[in-house]
């Protein structure tokens, strides 16, 4: 287990030092929250999904394991697909500071997904706590390849089962690989249900299972050291990616370089939480040239939720265990809205506030249509 000390996290500007190579020691600490505040939270009053906490009626989707999908970030490959029906995804740090996906599916279906491309090792301890999940890959350096095979999940990788996959026709190579989740899980074999990864609380009782966002005011999952902001920000040493508050929405819309991001059908990717996970990536144990995600053991943490930011800590003692996540002021665990969350692994130092101004701009932005060089893939 390895801990870190905290800085101060200075908005709105973001922080320098941006590393990857090397074992960082420190880790983003933002402004003394508010005084604690008091509050409840009453039990669900039926059962919910898991990896949202959305209330479900479909035994048999809610009780299914999660399928994880390696989705490409690099230019060429967006707008990515499916992506808007994942119920939680990662961006992890892969090499030249750029970025990749690990979308997890469970209480929604997306055909098509993609576009579909390699795992990382970082991946294997990652998705660990996922209980014996699916994982959609193709391709992987040697050593990546056999410790993926070896793992506790169930390989639906290109080359396990290549008839799932179909390249699209209007998509440049290599980020023209798709599948569908539905012909995915007909291969789950012995694949185990999946777990909680995060606390939701008590879902709004209008919610439904397709909601993306449910109803900020019905919701105390940030009572505590709480602090209304206007967005969040991280930086990655080739990616800028900030989330601004909409309150229409009841949720955070992603920018990437300063531009919405969308998928193939121009709608917003929006979750209802973010999570600013700060790790420390060592270079390069495994994988030569390759970022590992030291993702076992604790650090600090930045909540997004309901237009506001908890100081929190992140706990995993060991792969097997979801994330914990404690609010700093209170002691007690952080409880997300029920919905949909994107969690970001993150560099230490590389975390910022958004500032009112730049969040008005943003949203401004996001409210244009928008205009996207490649759009739904289509297959011949």
């Amino acid at each position: 287990m390895h801990r870190r000390v905290p800085v101060r996290l200075v908005a709105p500007l973001l922080l320098a030092g941006l590393v990857v190579a090397g074992c960082a020691t420190n880790v983003d600490g933002p402004d003394a929250a508010p005084d604690a505040t008091t509050s409840t939270t009453a039990a669900p009053a039926g059962p919910t999904y898991p990896l949202t906490g959305l209330p479900s009626d479909d035994e048999a989707r809610r009780t299914r394991p999660a399928l994880v999908v390696k989705i490409d970030n690099n230019e060429g490959a967006r707008p990515p697909v499916g992506i808007n029906q994942a119920d939680v995804v990662y961006e992890e740090e892969i090499e030249a500071g750029f970025t990749r996906f690990a979308a997890v599916f469970h209480s929604q279906d997306a055909d098509p997904v993609g576009p579909i491309r390699s795992a990382r090792i970082s991946d294997v301890e990652l998705l660990a706590n996922l209980d014996r999940p699916l994982l959609a890959w193709s391709g992987a350096n040697p050593v990546t390849a056999g410790a993926i095979r070896s793992a506790d999940l169930v390989d639906v990788g290109f080359d396990a089962e290549t008839d799932e996959y179909q390249r699209a026709d209007n998509r440049p190579a290599p980020s023209n690989l798709f599948a569908t989740t539905t012909g995915l899980y007909a291969h789950q074999g012995d694949a185990r249900f999946a777990p909680a990864l995060f606390e939701y609380d008590a879902p709004d009782a209008t919610a439904t299972t397709t909601t993306a966002a449910v109803d900020a005011s019905a919701t105390t999952a940030a009572a505590g050291g709480a602090t209304p902001v206007a967005g969040g920000r991280v930086g990655f040493r080739s990616r800028d990616i900030a989330y601004v508050w909409d309150p229409g929405r009841a949720a955070w819309i992603r920018f990437q370089d300063g531009t919405p991001y969308a998928d193939d059908h121009d709608e917003l990717v929006a979750p209802t939480n973010v999570v600013f996970l700060y790790i420390d990536y060592v270079c390069c144990p495994t994988v030569p040239g390759t970022p590992e995600a030291q993702t076992i053991g604790e650090g600090d943490a930045a909540v997004f939720v309901d237009g506001r930011f908890v100081d929190a800590r992140w706990s995993r003692p060991t792969p097997a265990d979801v994330w914990n996540l404690t609010d700093k002021a209170t002691g007690q665990p952080v409880r997300l809205t029920p919905g949909r969350t994107w969690v970001e692994l993150a560099n230490p130092a590389t975390g910022s506030f958004v500032d009112q101004a730049e969040a008005d701009q943003l949203l401004a932005a996001a409210a244009q249509p928008l205009s996207q060089e490649l759009g739904p893939p289509e297959f011949g």
